[in-house]
C-alpha cells in the first residue's frame, strides 16, 4: 500500500544537522495521519507521498522549513528574584502571557539577569531527516474525524500563542527601551523639547556625542543660512531652509541611527562610536571658546557704554551682547570642537572611549 490522503502511517524518522550532528535518533517510531493534518512537516510529509512500506527518504528543509527561523526578540531578560528556585542554564522555565504559559529556556545566568528564550531548540537551523517507512495503513472513519478536530484544537491553540508571543515580545522590547533610555539619560545624551502648543515632550535619545552633535550643529547653521537668503531676497530659497531645518530637527536622530546601524560606527568620513568622554583637546577648545565669547562681550560692552549718548541705547548694546555670545559661542564652543573630534578621531583619542551596549537608536517618540 502506497502512502497517500487519509492512510495512517508509522515511520522511524531520524534528524541530524546539516554537519551530521545526531539531534534525534528516532529510538521511538512514530505515527501520524496523511494527507496535510499537521502531523508531520509539510515538506516532510510530501516527500512522503507515495511511498511504501520499507522505503527510505532523506530530506534537508531550511529554518522556515522546519521549526522556523530564529527571532531574537523573543530572548528576554527577567531578575532572578522572578523565579522561585536557582535557575539553571539548560533548564525550562515557563512564563505566562494572555493565560497561555510559553516555554522558555535559560541560556544565560549571572548575578543580575536571567537569559530566556523562547525560541524552539532547533528554531534557525537547517536540519536533515531521514525516514524509514514501517507501517501503512487506511484511516478509520474515527481517526480521521478525531485528527480533524485535533487540527482544528492546534489551529486555535497556535492563535491564541501567537498573542501570547506578540505581547511576550513588546514587554520585552519595551524593557529594553527602558534600560536604553535609563543609560543615555546617565551618559547626558537624552535631549529634551517641550512644545506648549501639543502639551507634551518629545525626548531625543542619541548614541554618542557625535551623533548628537551632528543633529545640533545643522539646528544652528541652517537658521543662518536662512536669514541670510531671506536678507538679499531669495525667499522660496529661504522657505525651503526653514522647512529642511524643521525636518532635520526631528528626523535627524532617526537618520543617523540607521545608517548607524545599518554601516557601523564610522561612515562618511564621521566617528560615531560611543564616545562619552571628550579629548582635553576638545575640552580646551569648548572652554576657551566660551571664555574668548564672554570676554568678547565684555569688551565690547565696555567700549559700547563709553559711547551711549541716551538710556535707550542701552538696550542695543544688550541685544548686540546676545548676538555676539551667540556669534562666537556656537562655532567656538560646539562646531570647532566637533570638527576636531571628527578630523583627529583616531590621533586625538581612543575610538570608544565607554562602551553602552545596546546604544543604538532612532529618536523615541522623540527618541
Amino acid at each position: 500500500m502506497k502512502i497517500e490522503g487519509n492512510v495512517v502511517v508509522t515511520l522511524r524518522l531520524k534528524v541530524t544537522s546539516l554537519d551530521g550532528v545526531i539531534l534525534d535518533q528516532g529510538a521511538e517510531p512514530i505515527r501520524y495521519l496523511h494527507g496535510g493534518h499537521g502531523g508531520l512537516l509539510p515538506k516532510l510529509e510530501a516527500a512522503l507521498d507515495g511511498k511504501s512500506v520499507g522505503e527510505c527518504i532523506q530530506v534537508t528543509l531550511a529554518p522556515e522549513d522546519g521549526f522556523g527561523t530564529y527571532d531574537a526578540a523573543l530572548v528576554t531578560a527577567v531578575s532572578p528574584d522572578c523565579v522561585e528556585a536557582p535557575a539553571k542554564v539548560g533548564e525550562t522555565l515557563e512564563r505566562e502571557y494572555e493565560g497561555v504559559a510559553l516555554p522558555y529556556r535559560v541560556i544565560a545566568v549571572d548575578d543580575r539577569n536571567i537569559q530566556l528564550d523562547a525560541n524552539h531548540p532547533l528554531a534557525g537551523k537547517t536540519l536533515v531527516f531521514s525516514a524509514t517507512v514501517m507501517d501503512v495503513r487506511s484511516a478509520t472513519p474515527e481517526e480521521i474525524a478525531a485528527e480533524i478536530a485535533a487540527l482544528n484544537q492546534a489551529m486555535r491553540d497556535v492563535m491564541v500563542k501567537n498573542r501570547a508571543i506578540a505581547q511576550s515580545k513588546a514587554e520585552a522590547e519595551s524593557a529594553a527601551e527602558a534600560a536604553i533610555l535609563a543609560e543615555a539619560e546617565a551618559a547626558g545624551l537624552v535631549e529634551s523639547t517641550y512644545l506648549p502648543q501639543l502639551g507634551t515632550r518629545l525626548r531625543f535619545v542619541f548614541r554618542s556625542q557625535t551623533h548628537k552633535l551632528c543633529w545640533l550643529a545643522p539646528l544652528f547653521l541652517l537658521p543662518a543660512v536662512a536669514a541670510w537668503l531671506g536678507y538679499h531676497g531669495w525667499e522660496i530659497s529661504c522657505g525651503v531652509i526653514v522647512a529642511l531645518w524643521i525636518a532635520w530637527s526631528f528626523a535627524a536622530p532617526s537618520v543617523i541611527g540607521k545608517a548607524i546601524k545599518r554601516w557601523g560606527y564610522q561612515f562618511l568620513f564621521f566617528d560615531f562610536s560611543p564616545n562619552l568622554n571628550p579629548s582635553r583637546l576638545e575640552n580646551a577648545i569648548s572652554f576657551g571658546g566660551g571664555l574668548l565669547s564672554v570676554l568678547a562681550v565684555l569688551v565690547y560692552t565696555v567700549v559700547a557704554l563709553f559711547h551711549m549718548e541716551r538710556l535707550s541705547d542701552l538696550l542695543t548694546i544688550i541685544g548686540l551682547d546676545l548676538a555676539i555670545l551667540f556669534a562666537l559661542g556656537i562655532p567656538l564652543m560646539v562646531l570647532l570642537p566637533f570638527l576636531v573630534m571628527v578630523l583627529t578621531a583616531f590621533r586625538v583619542r581612543p575610538v570608544v572611549d565607554k562602551d553602552l551596549k545596546g546604544l543604538s537608536l532612532s529618536p523615541e517618540a522623540g527618541k
